[in-house]
């Protein structure tokens, strides 16, 4: 099989050469650098005091993604204060829908189904939003790119489609379709764009429960606007005798009808935004997996050098299943993420590169990379 070897299709953004494969850069990097986008042990403040098991430090960081409470998640001021800014208004609006509309509505009918609806797409909003930025969004190993692993790829070149290269920012294999994020300092697969609302990348591993957190909050904001209107026609042509707060609610609940309009006023506002926003988000997600483009791709005009598929097959690939209920659940999860080097012979197992890996690790500067090179090639 012929090897794409031109560089100029890679817009300087990948070092063909392994001569420039620098392995003490890579090692400085990987064990100096610290990502912003990165795993991250929210529990570490309190696991002594609280008895819990301490984790195991290790140079290779994959066993961490399957203890309880390690995270990926991505250290930027900006994406931190947009997260606080979605959780209040998430907040607001439940405060105005229970306290305002639920609580002054004297039809239990429209309280009782209007209030399951919107609590059923803030649950799944919520968790939506929870998945896709704590979930990485395929990264790749900073500084895992060294002389050892190019060589060891170039012999079986021949089984490639297109060589793997290195990426220049973080020292990484730059798989096809990879780019680097400079807020998340990773390179990451299939990057559509990065969104500060969720404080991460959405890429091959998040896009799922990007479009779910697009499309339920697009649900609670016309769910939002509809129990608005309504609460606001009620009480206008009753002269607000039939909106008083029910007795069993708190005080919170007890406002005047001017504070209840403004109320209800600025929670329409909100939805109307928001919901029109989302709305174009996720219609803009779905048309990118159906043309199979990314919105960087789609920016920059990169010429398709990957055989695209029909749109059933990538919404499979992106959703993980035929179409179903799992499809709308961020509770079923993404497909497993496609190896970094593609088209290696099945009897490349991580047995053989492991072994392969230890014969190198004296070439290859810390010990760690006998870890990496595993996870290098078949990350899932």
């Amino acid at each position: 099989m012929h090897v794409n070897m031109d560089p100029a299709r890679y817009r300087g953004l990948r070092d063909l050469d392994l001569d420039s494969w620098d392995d003490e850069a890579a090692a400085k990097l990987r064990f100096s650098l610290r990502p912003s986008g990165d795993l991250l042990d929210y529990l570490s403040l309190c696991r002594h005091p609280c008895g819990l098991r301490a984790l195991i430090h290790s140079v290779n960081s994959r066993p961490l993604r399957r203890t309880f409470g390690v995270i990926w998640f991505v250290r930027d001021l900006c994406g931190i204060i947009c997260l606080f800014v979605t959780w209040m208004l998430i907040l607001y609006a439940e405060f105005v829908i229970d306290f305002i509309i639920l609580g002054h509505t004297p039809s239990p009918t429209f309280c009782w189904i209007s209030g399951t609806v919107y609590h059923f797409f803030a649950l799944l909003a919520v968790v939506s939003h929870f998945k896709a930025f704590t979930t990485d969004p395929g990264s790749i190993p900073i500084g895992a790119a060294n002389q050892a692993l190019g060589k060891y790829l170039l012999q079986y070149s021949s089984y490639l489609s297109t060589m793997p290269v290195r990426c220049t920012k973080c020292l990484s294999i730059k798989p096809l379709r990879a780019h680097h994020c400079r807020i998340c300092q990773r390179c990451i697969r299939k990057m559509d764009h990065h969104c500060p609302w969720v404080n991460n990348c959405v890429g091959e591993g998040n896009q799922k429960y990007f479009i779910l957190f697009a499309f339920y909050i697009c649900l609670m904001s016309f769910s939002a606007i509809a129990m608005c209107i309504y609460f606001i026609f009620q009480c206008l042509s009753s002269d607000w005798e039939v909106c008083q707060p029910s007795q069993s609610f708190s005080q919170l609940g007890n406002f005047s009808p001017l504070a209840c309009s403004a109320f209800a006023l600025g929670l329409i506002c909100e939805s109307l935004m928001f919901g029109i926003f989302t709305l174009v988000m996720c219609i803009s997600q779905l048309c990118a997996i159906s043309n199979d483009e990314t919105g960087i791709e789609n920016f920059k005009k990169e010429q398709t050098s990957w055989e695209k598929q029909s749109s059933r097959q990538n919404f499979m690939k992106a959703f993980g299943s035929r179409f179903s209920w799992k499809w709308f659940s961020p509770f079923s999860p993404p497909p497993p993420l496609a190896p970094v080097v593609p088209g290696l012979p099945n009897n490349f197992d991580s047995t053989v590169m492991l072994h392969f890996a230890e014969q190198n690790a004296t070439r290859s500067g810390p010990t760690g990379f006998q870890t990496d090179l595993n996870q290098v090639l078949y990350v899932v």
